[in-house]
């Protein structure tokens, strides 16, 4: 941000650089400080505005009461549903990849339910590279329903 009192400052530390005098010293420090508090102060100013903004945005999803409520809870529950059976195919179809048992029309191996829900969490979060904590068995639910699994 280029403002009056930034050239100012700018203005006074060249001349303190080029003349060599005790005033411009100290003028050059007080407009170096002065810049470095502004800084600092509108950093501040635009995290509060920053926290104000989702605090706002939480408050009025929050306050919601009754029938919208309940459909923007239905409809966060419906997303993070989709993402997690969307994963869980994703991570069917990689081990597919891996293994060289018989295979379904998309390449999606029938291994045991019980050793896909023992090994699941754990070979997402190798596949992603950070932990997941996944339920599988409701996922694994959800693309039978599809019809994405045999």
């Amino acid at each position: 941000r280029l403002d009056l009192v930034s050239l100012l400052g700018l203005a006074a530390v060249l001349a303190q650089q080029r003349f060599d005098d005790p005033r411009f010293d100290l003028v050059a420090a007080a407009s170096v400080s002065f810049w470095a508090v502004r800084t600092l102060f509108g950093y501040s100013n635009k995290l509060a505005r920053y926290d104000l903004l989702v605090n706002r945005f939480l408050t009025t999803k929050i306050a919601q009461r009754g029938t919208g409520a309940l459909q923007y809870l239905v409809g966060q529950g419906g997303r993070q549903r989709a993402r997690v059976a969307v994963l869980a195919y994703a991570w069917l179809r990689e081990r597919a990849g891996r293994y060289s048992r018989g295979m379904d029309a998309d390449g999606i191996r029938s291994f045991p339910r019980d050793l896909l829900l023992r090994v699941g969490n754990a070979e997402m979060a190798e596949m992603l590279g950070q932990p997941v904590a996944v339920d599988l068995e409701r996922a694994l639910d959800d693309l039978e329903e599809l019809n994405l699994l045999a």
